[in-house]
């Protein structure tokens, strides 16, 4: 989800330390199609961001930063002389160290940068197993699947800030998050997970 922008700080009363939390429409495009299964996971989610951040110099601040989101579910299927249909859901949480350069001494427009870890889940569940060339089209259960992975991930983007009070900003967001994903086999794979997530939303700092 989205950290958030910085208010200007006009006054000493800003202070060096702040905290923030935000909510952001998380859009995870199309994997790699992988053949006989089904189109990649994809779709919207929501996800939601929480940080502190220090000023390192009257341009510059240094943030932590954790992001959590309800990821992305979808029907898919795998056919061959037979058809597997299931669920495929993918569910990252990201861990960030983040730098934030703000255009101009008004602290109102910044650019976003940095990476850390991302704590990676995909899952398969409620499958059936369907063999249309036996009499009756039997089908049977498949077995839920689960894979986590932590691995790097990195951040870019951009925010602005809208001072509200002396201590509270509202802060438009927007990030591009790349995420170093399991692609040589396995859920991650087989799912068509992208390895970019695309996230717009705004948050709420306060100064401290």
């Amino acid at each position: 989800m989205m950290l958030l922008a910085a208010a200007p700080r006009a006054t000493a009363q800003d202070g060096d330390i702040s905290v923030h939390a935000g909510l952001a429409l998380s859009a995870a495009p199309e994997g790699q199609p992988l053949h006989r299964y089904s189109r990649p996971l994809h779709g919207l989610g929501i996800v939601m961001s929480v940080g502190v951040a220090g000023k390192v110099s009257s341009t510059t601040d240094l943030e932590g930063e954790v992001v959590l989101g309800t990821g992305i579910s979808k029907r898919q299927q795998f056919s061959y002389n037979w058809t597997e249909d299931y669920i495929g859901q993918s569910r990252d949480q990201l861990f960030n160290i983040l730098v934030r350069s703000y255009v101009g001494q008004s602290r109102s427009f910044a650019l976003v940068a940095g990476g850390g870890l991302a704590r990676m889940t995909y899952r398969t569940h409620s499958g059936v197993r369907t063999d249309p060339f036996l009499p009756g089209r039997p089908t049977s259960p498949l077995p839920d699947q689960q894979l986590t992975d932590w691995n790097l991930t990195l951040t870019g983007g951009v925010e602005g800030s809208l001072r509200i009070t002396d201590r509270v900003s509202f802060a438009p967001t927007a990030r591009v998050r790349w995420l170093r994903r399991p692609m040589e086999g396995g859920l991650p794979r087989t799912l068509g997970v992208s390895r970019y997530l695309y996230q717009f939303g705004a948050a709420v700092r306060l100064g401290l």
